[in-house]
């Protein structure tokens, strides 16, 4: 390597170690989870169709899901979970309680006009999704379009959410997902600016949760 060569090796270097280190980090929120002492697991009902295809609902975790079939005259059956391509059975009840996201398997067998139907059902149970989404810019300037700055919320149980200005000014507190901000205050627009929020509440599988975090207003 000549010494021109050189010398532009480290120019260039240098210019992307410079280039590097003028990058802005985004503010990053923060979150935090724990267990809910109020959570009361709740038992949704599923009754299983020997001739129609069966769509289960999803199931929150934490939460039961009875899934029955009405007992026919000599019949037989039996519940099986499969895990890692493996047929395990369970029982052979009447009704089965499922907790686990999995594939299941349900062998029944009962006479119909003196012939033996042997049936087969498939079918998979996964948990229903829980989660808080936050936009990290709004612009309620009358377009149409980002108007309202509201979270979107899925499985939640409880919510409450409060909005600051960078003063700590309380501007806005709502404990209805569905209801955003539009940007005033007290029949006052506010600035361009950044603003905090907090989201607090409880998922429908049991679990509390906290958001903090910052988002900017756009005019």
């Amino acid at each position: 390597m000549n010494i021109s060569t050189k010398y532009s090796f480290w120019v260039i270097a240098a210019m992307l170690l410079l280039i590097s280190s003028c990058k802005k980090d985004p503010v990053a929120g923060s979150s935090e989870f724990s267990d809910d002492p109020s959570f009361t697991p709740v038992t949704t009902d599923f009754h299983v169709s020997l001739t129609e295809p069966n769509e289960l609902p999803c199931l929150f975790e934490n939460n039961f899901l009875e899934v029955f079939v009405d007992s026919l005259p000599n019949s037989d059956r039996a519940w099986y979970i499969v895990q890692n391509d493996e047929k395990l059975y369970m029982s052979n009840q009447r009704k089965q309680v499922l907790t686990n996201e999995a594939k299941y398997l349900l062998e029944y067998k009962y006479i119909e006009n003196s012939v033996l139907v042997d049936t087969t059902i498939s079918f998979y149970v996964g948990f229903c999704a829980v989660d808080v989404m936050v936009s990290d810019a709004f612009s309620p300037d009358g377009n149409g379009e980002f108007e309202i700055w509201r979270p979107h919320a899925r499985g939640v149980a409880r919510y409450s959410c409060s909005i600051k200005n960078e003063k700590g000014v309380q501007l806005f507190t709502s404990s209805d997902f569905n209801l955003g901000w539009d940007g005033v205050h007290e029949g006052s627009k506010m600035p361009s600016g950044t603003y905090s929020y907090i989201i607090e509440g409880a998922f429908k599988n049991g679990k509390l949760f906290e958001y903090k975090g910052s988002f900017e207003l756009i005019r």
